[in-house]
């Protein structure tokens, strides 16, 4: 039984043997069949190659190969071989391939150096797969829709600095604007906001490191190659610093480098911080570097072509206006021209000239004619990419411009087959961020061409051939002239096709109906004062009187409105009342017939049979050609004379708020008793009612805590509480408005002041806000947008409730809607002093149909420095310009005062330096000095060098100092991790990389709140020690020096004269 055992096993192994043997000469004699029976790609020398390549050029060197070899040839370099596919048809298996069969191999070699080691190509090809995987699915397409917005936002910013007019480099601004993008939507809000020129600039060097011989050379000590690894180890810090702070502080955000902080690998291993790095640098290439080039691409060719121009502006209409100015990213997809405009300029100057591989296993291609070859394994495979954008078989007119040819009924891109345009990749080797570079570009350029009138005055570029893209050399330099105001959402009226002006966009300074002024020329001057004053009794019956007589009118105005259907009231005026007028200033005036030729651009005029419009009317106005300086001035005439025939009176203390700055009598004014909100507002909106109220609360910017509503908001959020469970339409809208947003540094700080507003508002207590705008009148920044936004919410029967502390803007918000929708109301009272509206004031027009707005009296907040100080003081601490930033260099042990109105004090820390920032009025004094003279200083100079107060007596007056103290603690030194602030004063904004202890002095009430910090960045210069004067009291100290100086000079020149006197006497009397 062993012996036939063995004998049956040695058998099997034998029949084996010979079956393996049988099966690889099998497959021999197949593969010598194959290969005597297709050819290999014909061989060229590159030594015979170079002298055409330095007389004609790469572009036609390849086309003479192309014409005599046909669309596969090899190119021997000494040893290496390079087989180029021309065209479609021999491509599939160049982009379907496997990475076993072909992949990136050595080419990959120059990405190595400016990711990392760590990622894609410096790691195996198991790693590869999963981190490609990742960045895939932060770039895909669902994902892009939550991005558009902030690009929006992002491009609306950077343009606004624009201007009206002038000449800009359009490669260097839209290099700029896309790095803002990029940081936006992956960096994260850290770098976006405190290292961005930075990471700007070492990007660039990154880029300049991808060019012709790195690509051959990467490691070789070039200086482009230097200076591109010394940007890649400072960017690995950049990003290793911010993920490490986000983790130690446990700070969640929504970008790309969060979500690869929170994924992990297959096998559970967490993403390192050099990967993450490496993945977000590699991230930012896809999206930024084509669409860099792109874009200033399709700019430089839609300028140079009218025709596809016209069109491109002309889809912005349509689409706007079948959207309703509303920009989404279903907009954005049906902008088909303005996406053909774009691919054209990729086919004519692609971001990458060449695609290569490395073929691992040979393979088979066969061109259009039907000739077949086999490309070796070993060989090099390169499909060039601009080449093959301009073969004329599958592109007419392949070196000219048209966009059409993308077209229905043309589509010359999908002629060939599914490989005929790869600027992009395809197949398993598609760009992961075609579609990002799309979208950004699309965005920049509808922007653009809605808001400026562009014309390229620099010749046409050429491309510069020494990058690995085709990008423009040199300047692209262009004019630009600012169109009337056209944007994302609105223009001056909603229902006409329109569009919305850009923040930035500064109108006249006379436009928005206020009187500005940066002097104290406007608070000088006072009238004579009545003597008499009216007892506390009386006052207060006869305003008791007035709210009560309010009441019963608005119950009967919500009766009317039950009852009544109909139209909208044709008069705008407030309580019903026809004579109240605007009494905007006379440097107002507008060009109107300027106005509406921009507004109905491409939109056929009114003609013949539209309202009263007849032949005559017509002949007329085609006669009567005017001056523009004419028009101008019977503009100003028509509204004087309006003015004196209708004219509305203004009580004295309006007058004199309006004309001085103060109050006329400050004792008759404090005895005004604080606006009850719960019975006027609050129970209201517990009423049915016949549409939904809308709640607009003002709030100031530059003092979010001291101007929020919070006693008036607790009242508010219980009664939308008590109506939460009726229907959703019944349910009051609340819309949160931030006024002053120009008083902050709030370009650098982009949509993050936003969300910190948010999260104030909910640290309040408020519900879920509808909206939240953050609007300038002073500037003209998105007040056309919640203008827009409130007309929607409002509809034709809502009342529309405008809430906000004393001083927080609400009359001077109120004042800009009725201008800019044309609304004749009488001006509503405007002045830095608190409680400038008495009662509730009523105004129509202003929304449309029977929609009403009320402006409601300044909740009374007792517990801002600005209740406290008088008029002198008051200007001093109120914020005109926008705030900047002073910063001390802070230890343990030290003091700064702001005035003599508060100080921090460091009394312990963990850390040796803290960053302190004040955010005040440049009108404030400042010190830096030791604690333990602070209280000795303090009353050594309050009211002198420490102002305000304006005298030493104030300072007891003002109330008892008192003492708080907050712990506090930070994460870096690079960004304030806190806020301190004193409601109705400023902030303090501290930094520190450890924890401390400091104690905040000021008056007793004066409400002190500790928050997260509002501003990121500091004053890139720090203080010394010591006082940190404004000017004004400086050169008050300095006259009040000078003017003791002269009193003592005097004094003793009149000592001495009486001395010499008495010596002359003594002489006189001795002889």
């Amino acid at each position: 039984m062993d012996m036939l055992a063995t004998k049956t096993t040695w058998l099997a192994i034998a029949l084996f043997f010979i079956t393996v043997v049988a099966t690889k000469i099998s497959r021999w004699k197949s593969n010598i069949h194959h290969l005597s029976t297709r050819p290999l790609p014909p061989v060229v020398n590159v030594l015979a190659l170079l002298p055409s390549l330095f007389k004609k050029g790469f572009g036609v060197t390849i086309n003479d190969l192309y014409t005599r070899y046909g669309s596969v040839f090899t190119i021997n370099l000494l040893g290496p071989k390079i087989t180029l596919l021309v065209g479609p048809d021999v491509s599939a298996h160049f982009f379907q391939g496997l990475e076993s069969e072909i992949s990136f191999g050595n080419f990959a070699e120059v990405t190595v150096p400016i990711f990392g080691q760590e990622v894609l190509y410096g790691v195996d090809a198991a790693t590869r797969s999963e981190q490609v995987n990742l960045m895939l699915d932060i770039l895909k397409p669902s994902k892009l829709r939550s991005l558009v917005d902030p690009i929006f936002q992002e491009v609306e910013a950077y343009f606004a600095k624009w201007g009206q007019d002038g000449i800009v480099d359009l490669k260097h601004e839209l290099e700029q604007v896309l790095m803002f993008i990029s940081s936006r939507c992956l960096l994260g809000y850290e770098v976006r906001e405190m290292m961005l020129k930075e990471v700007y600039s070492l990007f660039h060097e990154l880029e300049n490191g991808l060019n012709f011989f790195s690509y051959l050379f990467p490691y070789f000590p070039t200086l482009t190659n230097r200076r591109r690894n010394k940007a890649h180890i400072r960017l690995k810090e950049i990003f290793t610093t911010t993920i490490r702070s986000r983790r130690s502080s446990s700070r969640v955000e929504e970008d790309a480098l969060q979500r690869l902080m929170d994924s992990k690998y297959k096998d559970g291993r967490s993403i390192t911080e050099g990967e993450i790095s490496g993945m977000v640098m590699a991230l930012i290439f896809a999206g930024k570097h084509p669409s860099s080039s792109t874009s200033i691409w399709t700019g430089a060719f839609m300028l140079s072509n009218t025709k596809f121009l016209i069109a491109a502006m002309e889809e912005q209409k349509h689409i706007l206006s079948k959207y309703k100015n509303q920009i989404g990213y279903d907009a954005l997809l049906e902008m088909d021209t303005l996406h053909r405009c774009i691919k054209e300029a990729i086919r004519m100057h692609t971001p990458a000239q060449m695609l290569a591989r490395k073929a691992h296993k040979k393979f088979k291609v066969q061109t259009k004619e039907g000739k077949e070859y086999d490309i070796p394994g070993g060989h090099n495979v390169v499909i060039p990419t601009a080449f093959n954008n301009k073969l004329a078989h599958v592109y007419n007119d392949p070196h000219v411009y048209d966009p059409n040819r993308f077209g229905p009924g043309r589509e010359e891109d999908k002629v060939g087959g599914e490989y005929s345009f790869t600027t992009f990749g395809g197949g398993r080797h598609v760009c992961p961020g075609m579609a990002l570079a799309y979208l950004q570009i699309k965005v920049i350029w509808s922007h653009l061409l809605r808001n400026f009138e562009l014309k390229l005055i620099s010749p046409f570029p050429d491309a510069d051939l020494r990058k690995m893209g085709q990008e423009p050399k040199g300047k692209v330099d262009l004019s630009k002239l600012g169109q009337e105001p056209k944007g994302k959402v609105m223009d001056d009226d909603p229902d006409l096709p329109g569009f919305f002006t850009s923040p930035s966009r500064r109108p006249p300074q006379d436009e928005l109906g206020e009187e500005e002024s940066d002097s104290p020329e406007g608070f000088v001057g006072d009238e004579e004062e009545d003597d008499g004053l009216p007892s506390e009794s009386d006052l207060a019956a006869e305003l008791d009187g007035l709210d009560t007589g309010f009441l019963e009118s608005l119950e009967e105005e919500d009766e009317e409105d039950e009852e009544e259907d109909g139209g909208g009231e044709t008069e705008a005026g407030m309580d019903g009342e026809s004579g109240w007028d605007s009494e905007w200033d006379d440097g107002m005036e507008e060009d109107e017939e300027e106005k509406w030729s921009k507004e109905l651009d491409g939109f056929t005029p009114p003609g013949v049979g539209y309202g009263s419009i007849t032949e005559e009317t017509l002949e007329r106005m085609r006669k009567e050609k005017l001056s523009k300086a004419e028009r101008k001035r019977r503009a100003r005439e028509a509204k004087q004379a309006e003015a004196r025939e209708d004219s509305a009176v203004v009580c004295a203390r309006c007058h004199s708020l309006r004309n001085y700055g103060h109050v006329k009598n400050d004792r008759a004014d404090n005895l005004i008793p604080d606006f009850d909100f719960d019975r006027f507002i609050s129970s209201r909106l517990m009423k049915r009612s016949a549409g939904t109220p809308v709640i607009v609360m003002v709030v100031d910017c530059a003092d979010f805590d001291g101007s929020f509503p919070k006693r008036a908001a607790k009242s508010l959020f219980r009664a939308l509480e008590g109506r939460g469970n009726s229907k959703l339409s019944e349910t009051p809208r609340l819309v949160l408005v931030g006024t002053k947003v120009d008083l902050l540094p709030w370009e650098q700080m982009g949509v993050r002041l936003e969300k910190w507003v948010r999260g104030r508002a909910k640290a309040f207590g408020a519900p879920k806000l509808d909206a939240v705008y953050l609007v300038s009148v002073h500037k003209d920044l998105s007040v056309r947008n919640l203008i827009s936004y409130v007309k929607d919410l409002a509809g034709p029967r809502s009342n529309v409730w405008v809430i906000g502390a004393q001083n927080a803007g609400k009359s001077t918000l109120i004042n800009a809607f009725a201008k800019k929708q044309g609304v004749k109301i009488t001006r509503l009272t405007e002045a830095a002093v608190p409680g400038t509206t008495l009662g509730i004031l009523r105004m129509t027009g202003v929304l449309p149909a029977k929609a009403k707005m009320y402006d409601t009296p300044g909740l009374l907040h007792p517990y801002i420095m600005s209740m406290r100080l008088n008029t002198e003081e008051r200007k001093m601490v109120e914020i005109r310009k926008e705030l900047r930033p002073r910063t001390f260099r802070v230890k343990a042990g030290q003091s700064v005062h702001i005035g003599g109105l508060t100080r921090l004090d460091v009394l312990e820390a963990s850390v040796q330096t803290i960053y302190v920032t004040v955010w005040a009025s440049a009108n404030i004094s400042l010190h830096l000095g030791k604690t333990e003279n602070a209280e000795e200083l303090r009353a050594k100079h309050v009211g002198i060098r420490l102002q305000p107060p304006v005298a030493a007596e104030r300072a007891t007056e003002l109330g008892q100092w008192t003492e708080r103290r907050i712990d506090v603690s930070g994460v870096s030194w690079d960004v304030n991790s806190t806020d301190i602030a004193v409601s109705g004063l400023g902030w303090y904004s501290l930094g520190l990389k450890g924890n401390a202890t400091v104690a905040v002095h000021t008056f007793d009430g004066i409400d002190v709140t500790q928050r997260d910090a509002m501003i990121l960045h500091r004053a890139k210069f720090l203080e010394r020690p010591g006082f940190l004067l404004p000017i004004a009291i400086a050169n008050a100290i300095g006259e009040e020096t000078r003017k003791k100086n002269e009193r003592l000079n005097a004094q003793q020149q009149s000592d001495d004269d009486d001395y010499d006197d008495d010596d002359l006497s003594d002489d006189e009397s001795a002889e």
